[in-house]
């Protein structure tokens, strides 16, 4: 009988077929927040790269986050933040310090919860190495702002309410088709765009040559909010996260009884955000029928606790009549560098 040696020592890795040859090189450092508060490592904390070489450094800016709302309606998810991305030349002496954005956490915020932060990046090369041979001293900063949060409107006041003007009403880009239509969570008052700068690339959700959209909107499917009728959302995720160019991705509310299944929303919005993996692991988190062990936006936590990673815009939540929603919190912003060494 042949030893496992004996056939491990036949097989030629060279020709097997697997020899993996598209692995990144380098070395990733990645920084963001784990709650509530920003992340300044300015306050006393230098950090320096352990050797000469070349660093890809890439920020996002925090994602803006749902709204809450106490009756029926659908809220408009969060916008992206901006996202630079920059190669430099590094080694020893050359220092980073940092603060990294934090998504809107003011749950209790009603109908709409501002803007998140932004994240910055201070590198500085005493040795002035940073565009590549020896010069003088030279510092520069790449910066992304956060994205705005998305609004929810109360939209049962009657029964031939129309969610389509609600949104319209208050100044947000609309196209309307007999209560039917399409809400984009930008405005001519809401209108807060991000934009990147210090980066070989920044990209914002301002810049749009192709007039495609680069935030989020909520297609409405019927005039009154309160019936069984799907409503879909668009969610826009800025480079970086999966490729080298922005995501969209979409998911619907309830698309059969609305009351009983308002957590739908969530559940697709969470399978949908896992689908964009190469390798998923799981469709949304484990529920339970009963127990109460699922998304419940009743509770100022819910809206609070960040479920998503980084850069990823808030679900804009989707309450009945009496039974409000919280929405669901952005991701922070977050700073990745890719080191590889001489």
């Amino acid at each position: 009988m042949a030893s496992l040696s004996s056939i491990l020592g036949k097989i030629d890795s060279s020709s097997s077929g697997f020899n993996e040859q598209n692995l990144e090189k380098g070395k990733i450092f990645t920084w963001s927040i784990t709650h509530d508060k920003s992340t300044n490592f300015c306050s006393g904390v230098h950090w320096r790269f352990p050797a000469a070489g070349r660093a890809v450094i890439e920020v996002w800016g925090a994602a803006g986050s749902g709204g809450k709302m106490c009756c029926c309606g659908a809220g408009l998810p969060g916008n992206p933040g901006a996202y630079a991305k920059k190669e430099i030349f590094v080694d020893t002496d050359t220092y980073v310090c940092m603060k990294v954005g934090a998504s809107c956490g003011n749950a209790s915020s009603l109908c709409m919860r501002g803007c998140s932060q932004g994240t910055c990046m201070y590198v500085c090369s005493p040795n002035g190495l940073l565009s590549g041979g020896i010069g003088t001293s030279q510092c520069i900063c790449i910066c992304a702002e956060g994205g705005m949060g998305g609004a929810n409107y109360c939209n049962c006041s009657s029964a031939n309410y129309d969610p389509i003007n609600r949104f319209a009403g208050c100044n947000y880009f609309v196209t309307n088709n007999t209560g039917c239509g399409v809400v984009c969570n930008n405005g001519t008052t809401h209108n807060w765009l991000p934009t990147a700068y210090g980066g070989d690339t920044n990209w914002s959700p301002s810049e749009d040559p192709a007039n495609t959209g680069r935030f989020s909107c909520l297609e409405v499917g019927h005039c009154n909010m309160c019936c069984y009728d799907c409503y879909r959302a668009t969610i826009v995720v800025p480079p970086g996260i999966w490729g080298d160019s922005e995501q969209k991705i979409q998911h619907y509310y309830a698309c059969n009884d609305w009351k009983s299944n308002r957590q739908q929303g969530f559940d697709d919005y969470f399978a949908k955000i896992n689908s964009m993996s190469r390798s998923p692991v799981m469709g949304h988190p484990f529920w339970y029928c009963a127990n109460s062990i699922n998304y419940c936006g009743c509770y100022e936590y819910q809206g609070c606790h960040t479920v998503v990673s980084h850069a990823i815009p808030g679900y804009g939540g989707m309450t009945c009549t009496s039974v409000r929603d919280h929405g669901g919190r952005g991701g922070h912003g977050a700073i990745k560098i890719r080191f590889i060494r001489d």
